[in-house]
């Protein structure tokens, strides 16, 4: 998200598939995919549903309520940080033993997450103009 004259806005890259994912036609194209779509936050929000961060890991599986139940096995080291191993039924969860408890990093088999640079990282700039979509040449195309 970025901000220019005091409002925020976000920047949505569209492929083909989610043009169609949303039913529109596939000439609209020609004109948006693998460019960005400039809306506000507002905009941003509504589409989203509202959805937070804290919203959607409660309704995965693995979520952080269902972590918190996992047995303790031993306290390690993730990325640099004290962590707390937490494991059962092939999921292992490890959550920062110090500080506010966070997840830092979930596997489950042989995939993993990891989540030890959240906050860490700076918003990227706006994309330049050129990728950027005229919504306005959809309305004629």
């Amino acid at each position: 998200m970025s901000t220019a004259r005091g409002e925020a806005h976000a920047y949505i890259k569209v492929t083909a598939r989610d043009l169609k994912g949303m039913n529109l036609p596939s000439a609209a194209c020609a004109v948006v995919c693998d460019k960005y779509l400039k809306i506000s936050a507002r905009q941003s929000k509504a589409l989203l549903g509202g959805a937070a961060w804290s919203a959607l890991v409660e309704r995965t599986p693995g979520s952080l309520a269902a972590l918190a139940q996992l047995p303790y096995v031993r306290t390690v080291t993730v990325d640099r940080q004290s962590a707390w191993e937490l494991s059962a039924d092939g999921a292992t969860a490890y959550i920062a033993a110090h500080g506010r408890p966070y997840l830092l990093r979930l596997m489950t088999g042989s995939d993993r997450i990891d989540y030890t640079k959240w906050n860490s990282v700076t918003i990227p700039p706006p994309p330049p103009a050129s990728q950027i979509a005229d919504l306005s040449q959809l309305a004629h195309p």
